[in-house]
């Protein structure tokens, strides 16, 4: 067993209270799934494709979104939005801390239209951010 200073104790706390926000991220990045609804009926998440790329100027994910019903197969779903371009803090405010049952779909559709947007300026500036929520957003798109 180490024995621990006075001085050191706090430094290590310091350390890791300063790594929570880099952490959340790394998780958001890694994990690559946002739950945002679970009900006894569906599960509803966000599949980050794409995480910010400062390199190419893009400060947005880029996320898919689906609706699966309880007790369903797995390829009994529905996709809410085939590509939702969402800044972070949206994304997060969207996270609820359940944990509901998700399952990965192959992404070839959403990387056809995410190609498209990346190198088409106009559909790139006609494309709305969502800064809100994703189920904001979601009934904004309805609506229109």
């Amino acid at each position: 067993m180490r024995n621990w200073k006075p001085g050191q104790i706090f430094a290590a706390l310091l350390s890791v209270l300063t790594l929570l926000p880099a952490t959340a991220k790394a998780d958001l990045q890694r994990n690559g799934v946002v739950i945002f609804a679970d009900t006894p009926k569906v599960t509803r998440w966000a599949a980050v494709h794409i995480t910010p790329d400062e390199a190419i100027g893009d400060p947005y994910y880029h996320v898919e979104v689906f609706e699966h019903p309880k007790g369903a197969k797995p390829w009994v779903f529905k996709r809410l939005s085939l590509h939702m371009v969402i800044s972070g803090e949206a994304l997060e405010k969207s996270r609820i801390k359940a944990r509901g049952e998700t399952y990965a779909y192959k992404d070839v559709e959403f990387r056809i239209v995410y190609k498209h947007w990346l190198d088409n300026k106009q559909e790139q500036a006609q494309t709305p951010v969502c800064m809100t929520t994703i189920e904001v957003c979601l009934k904004v798109a309805a609506a229109d």
